[in-house]
């Protein structure tokens, strides 16, 4: 098959969301609004829906809730390697909580990306996890079907977008540089929403917003 199409959505509205924690790691599920909100828009018809489709999901709670409240109890596969980025000891406190502190400081504003925060992961070490996940996702779905849909997080998919597109700064114009793992952000979709990729003959050749 030499076109496929792979869906990259990012989970619905949690907790964290709603209380702009800084979280990734912890295994929440979704806030009662975050359901409510997927059901709104699937009722918009706004998600690819093929009877021809792979479905997985990173595994946390928050990414099955969102594919079966999407697409319903479909047979699915996981792939942990997805998972969000794991923020540690700062997992489910807020930048109001822990400003001033020394350490959170050095971290918080890294221009490496390579500080780690305790019990959790630097932005590099994240890059590298989505990086090789990433190729391991392609080498396990099943090229048979047309369509592939992977439930996520904002991060990865934020991370993937810039490294197979790219992109400019909305504010410069300047050409993001696709290997400074901080510029996902540009790209990290609203919960709820994505992109769809192209892949022809092993390249992405394209990318439309869901």
């Amino acid at each position: 098959m030499s076109k496929t199409y792979l869906h990259l959505i990012r989970h619905g509205i949690t907790e964290g969301n709603q209380k702009n924690w800084i979280y990734g790691g912890i295994d929440i599920p979704l806030a009662p609004e975050g359901e409510a909100a997927l059901a709104a828009l699937r009722d918009q018809g706004i998600y690819p829906n093929y009877d021809d489709t792979e479905y997985w999901t990173s595994g946390m709670r928050r990414t099955e809730q969102t594919l079966s409240i999407l697409f319903g109890p479909r047979p699915h596969r996981r792939i942990p390697a997805m998972k969000e980025i794991s923020f540690g000891i700062y997992e489910a406190h807020t930048f109001d909580e822990l400003k001033g502190d020394p350490v959170y400081d050095r971290w918080l504003y890294d221009k490496t990306g390579t500080v780690v925060p305790e019990g959790g992961e630097s932005v590099m070490q994240f890059k590298e996890r989505i990086t090789a996940g990433f190729q391991e996702f392609l080498r396990l779905r099943d090229p048979s079907h047309s369509h592939t849909t992977l439930v996520c997080h904002g991060g990865p998919i934020g991370l993937l977008r810039l490294q197979l597109f790219g992109g400019r700064d909305p504010k410069t114009g300047k050409e993001l540089d696709r290997q400074d793992p901080r510029n996902m952000y540009y790209f990290v979709p609203d919960p709820g929403r994505g992109y769809t990729l192209v892949l022809e003959n092993g390249s992405f050749t394209g990318c439309v917003a869901i």
